[in-house]
């Protein structure tokens, strides 16, 4: 990782303690994030985001962080700019480092470059960190060039906000091709101006793009002169493209359908507090290259314990349940000067990915449970455990049952608590009609219910039956497996 000093790009006259970084995450989509963008966001203090931000980009945000919604959208501010620079310099002069979050890049119409000079004025040292712009990004994930050598050699994009009371303030740029952000409210005034300025005309193609890169998103492909029938019945947020690249569209539509393309899946799986080994076809990538805008939402917060020593080489069985359990028995094991020659007895593990976790750190489960709870794990262990013990890697939450059934065949558990969930209290996600919400443990399932009193209507998915049991204590909708839609994943 290179180094987060945020000097780089500032030049201030007096130092003060904090710093900030100006962050553009790109066009919509988490996977356009780039990895400068994650590496700052695991180091934040506090984190101050915009409305158009996609709430997966928030799961990398620390525990400890402070997060602030300041979202910004046409005719609803819940903060001010001049509120927003207060916020984010005050935070700064706290000594803390503190990460503006914006869709698309930082100074194209992101009002970077007035927060800029804010911090420069108040003596506060920053740096901007480029993100892909939602002007070029949506047109490209939608299949539309932005140039091309045949009939586009020139770029110009426009703000709507050019408009005012119904009139279009100053000329429209002659571009081949005309981008416009902000425009579906005042699409008329737009029309007349590219008309009366430019070399487009009526037949010239057109096509509008709302909510790019999301499950939501929706394509217009048009005219100049259609553009203000469909314009009308269109809300923010929406982009315009104008110019003979929008024919191209045709050659890529379809490009990037998939059998869940347009559905929205929150997954509620708590984020692990220490890193987790790369595995290939997690649930949540799988679902994602089927087209589905997957929204990470750790609706809990997972905490490392200091856990005492306890003898590893003894135990007969390790039995893990979790990933996280995986990764934070690593952690324990190097806290205490250990690695994995001192566990000697027979390694199981809960389902595929706990496995695929336990071979990156270099470990071949004996065993793995194809039931995603403790009483898979028993099936695996003989009946008459006389004598023989077993170490339990687990939640401080971890139900009994793995140890009273171990006890009542004769064996015995240490027990080691390495991590515990709490709810999540920094931020919510939105949900909306139709959203595909996982629920991965009874734990996921009371911090959601914790935070969401009321809930729209969503179609609920869990991994096990445990789950299950739990959250029909609070919903009455129908319940899907997720076993019974993929593969195990554990």
């Amino acid at each position: 990782m290179g180094s987060l000093s945020p000097s780089r790009y500032s030049r201030v006259t007096k130092r003060v303690p904090g710093y900030v970084y100006l962050v553009g995450v790109g066009p919509g989509d988490p996977d356009c994030v780039t990895q400068r963008v994650l590496d700052v966001l695991g180091q934040a203090d506090v984190v101050l985001y915009d409305y158009l931000v996609h709430s997966s980009v928030l799961a990398h945000v620390p525990p400890q962080a402070t997060v602030v919604c300041v979202g910004k959208q046409r005719g609803r501010h819940s903060q001010t700019q001049v509120q927003i620079n207060t916020q984010m310099i005050a935070y700064a002069q706290d000594g803390h480092r503190v990460v503006r979050l914006k869709g698309g890049s930082p100074t194209v119409f992101g009002r970077g470059g007035e927060e800029m000079i804010a911090l420069t004025e108040a003596g506060i040292a920053f740096e901007l960190v480029p993100g892909v712009s939602s002007v070029f990004g949506v047109l490209e994930r939608v299949g539309i060039p932005v140039t091309h050598r045949d009939c586009a050699r020139s770029v110009a994009v426009v703000s709507g906000a050019s408009a005012h009371q119904g009139e279009w303030r100053g000329r429209v740029p002659n571009a081949d091709t005309l981008i416009a952000v902000m425009a579906v409210k005042n699409s008329a005034a737009f029309i007349q101006q590219v008309l009366a300025d430019t070399d487009h005309t009526p037949d010239t193609p057109a096509a509008i793009i709302y909510k790019g890169t999301s499950a939501h998103e929706q394509v217009w492909v048009t005219t100049v002169g259609g553009m203000q029938a469909i314009a009308s019945e269109v809300q923010s947020p929406a982009l315009v493209v104008i110019g003979p690249v929008v024919r191209y569209r045709e050659y890529c539509e379809g490009y990037r359908q998939g059998p869940l393309t347009g559905t929205r899946i929150v997954s509620l799986r708590p984020q692990s507090p220490v890193a987790l080994p790369t595995t290939r076809g997690s649930w949540e990538a799988q679902w994602q290259a089927d087209g589905a805008d997957v929204v990470r939402y750790p609706v809990q917060d997972i905490h490392r314990i200091a856990a005492p020593m306890v003898p590893v080489d003894t135990a007969d069985w390790v039995v893990f349940t979790s990933q996280i359990a995986v990764s934070c028995f690593v952690d324990w094991l190097r806290e205490h000067r250990l690695d994995w020659r001192s566990v000697s007895g027979k390694v199981v593990a809960i389902g595929s990915a706990t496995s695929a976790v336990l071979r990156a750190v270099g470990i071949q489960a004996d065993g793995v449970a194809e039931q995603s709870d403790q009483e898979g794990v028993l099936d695996l262990f003989p009946q008459n455990m006389s004598g023989e013990s077993v170490l339990f890697p687990c939640s401080e939450r971890a139900r009994p049952m793995l140890t009273d059934t171990v006890t009542q065949r004769g064996g015995q558990v240490v027990v080691l608590p390495v991590y515990t969930a709490v709810t999540q209290q920094r931020y919510t996600v939105p949900l909306y009609d139709g959203d595909c919400v996982v629920f991965t443990s009874a734990g996921t399932v009371a911090a959601f219910f914790e935070k969401h009193e009321t809930v729209p209507d969503i179609v609920a998915w869990v991994w096990g039956e445990r789950t299950k049991q739990a959250l029909r204590g609070y919903f009455s909708g129908p319940i899907r497996l997720v076993e019974d839609m993929l593969n195990k994943q554990g």
